[in-house]
């Protein structure tokens, strides 16, 4: 009795979030089976190919139409499948215009993902193991690709990035470096310069969002796993202060910071 007291009180002390696991709910198995087929697309690394994309969406939605023939409780839902289909269709930009704009003109996708980025602390996303992260770093690079079009996208990447801000500019060339070498102590050395010189004072502030990551991966590469989840918290939280809304979401997709990469690890 004594151990279910403090069961029920450690659920009262915990925050509520979205529920982010499908399993045990109505159809459990085809929401599995959805997780690691869009968990496979989104390889990191290489970039997502639109058509097969389009044909995992496509045939997960008529899967999907058998199964919900069976009437679900709203909260027996898996939401965060139902939002990963709609994350998916997101692909199908084609145009400049379109990319600079595309959680801003889908706000009934943009809130949901909002919530996921700023409410719910990062670590619990994690444990979901949904790709959400993945599938976000995939936008990323797509809607980068159509800067080449148009003069506008390339002036809000430079905003962005910090372009003008020359110890800005030097600390992303030497995160790049040590990120893809693997380098774990230049990383952290990188990361932890650039904060304490210019942590109060940068021009692009998701270039402390990176830095933050930068320290959590060395931590988590050295075995660090509480510091890293002390990194990633702290992370989260400047991110929330600077995307705020849809039109700040559009603005940090543009952004060459890897943070949803960084993520993913």
């Amino acid at each position: 009795q004594q151990q279910q007291q403090q069961q029920q009180q450690q659920q009262q002390q915990e925050p509520e979030y979205p529920r982010l696991s499908c399993r045990g709910l109505p159809h459990a198995e085809f929401w599995e089976a959805f997780r690691v087929e869009v968990e496979r697309v989104m390889s990191p690394g290489e970039a997502v190919d639109v058509n097969t994309v389009t044909a995992v969406l496509h045939r997960a939605i008529e899967q999907y139409a058998v199964v919900k023939k069976s009437e679900v409780p709203e909260e027996q839902t898996c939401g965060i499948g139902l939002l990963t289909m709609s994350i998916l269709n997101l692909f199908q930009v084609g145009d400049a215009q379109s990319a600079v704009s595309l959680f801003t003109s889908m706000q009934q996708v943009a809130d949901p993902v909002l919530t996921l980025l700023i409410d719910v602390p990062w670590a619990i996303v994690k444990q979901s193991e949904w790709p959400f992260y993945a599938m976000l770093a995939q936008i990323q690079a797509r809607k980068r690709s159509f800067a080449a079009e148009a003069p506008q996208l390339q002036q809000l990447i430079q905003q962005a990035d910090g372009s003008a801000h020359p110890p800005t500019v030097a600390f992303m060339q030497g995160m790049s470096a040590a990120w893809g070498a693997g380098d774990a102590r230049a990383l952290d050395s990188a990361a932890g310069t650039y904060l304490a010189d210019h942590g109060g004072s940068s021009p692009a502030p998701l270039s402390l969002v990176a830095a933050l990551l930068g320290q959590r991966a060395a931590a988590l590469h050295g075995g660090d796993q509480q510091r890293g989840e002390q990194l990633l918290a702290a992370a989260q939280q400047v991110f929330s202060q600077v995307v705020r809304d849809a039109t700040d979401l559009d603005a940090a997709l543009m952004a060459s910071w890897p943070i949803f990469r960084m993520l993913m690890m």
